[in-house]
């Protein structure tokens, strides 16, 4: 058995890739110490993964202005609790990642449709919103999981 992907840099890596690229579409001057950071996990009843997803995203603060987390479902706070904690900072620019591997249905339909329920309470004259891509089969991921497989390989005595 391979050691989980949880902690390791390229997880957030591939965050701020995200929003990296978000920024370059969208043409976002703003400084990244001047955005605010909303990602948005699937959740989970295991409270290792929240603490890895907590993790992650906390290696993020120190580059933007406010980095909060929220998740779909199975865990607290959810998105709409997300999205009003983070208005409620005044954001300027409000950059919110989905932390998912797929494009499945709650990429296509759920995430979305949360995320625009809950902008729909808010007078959002001032602010810009932008949604990254997910995480897809990006060349890092696929790297660090293969780097597992070695390891898991190499601890079992084949080489």
């Amino acid at each position: 058995m391979t050691k989980p992907l949880s902690y390791h840099t390229t997880l957030d890596s591939l965050i701020k890739d995200r929003i990296r690229s978000a920024r370059e579409k969208n043409k976002i001057l703003l400084a990244d110490h001047k955005c605010d950071i909303l990602v948005i996990g699937h959740g989970s009843s295991d409270r290792s993964a929240r603490t890895a997803f907590v993790h992650t995203v906390n290696k993020l603060k120190p580059d933007f202005r406010s980095v909060t987390f929220c998740f779909l479902e199975l865990d607290e706070p959810r998105i709409a609790n997300g999205i009003e904690k983070i208005i409620s900072s005044n954001p300027n620019t409000l950059i919110i990642v989905p932390y998912f591997l797929h494009k499945g249905a709650h990429i296509k339909n759920d995430v979305v449709k949360d995320i625009n329920s809950a902008l729909a309470n808010y007078n959002l004259e001032n602010i810009q919103v932008y949604i990254t891509e997910h995480f897809g089969v990006d060349p890092k991921l696929v790297k660090l999981v293969l780097e597992r497989a070695k390891e898991a390989e190499e601890k079992v005595g084949r080489k």
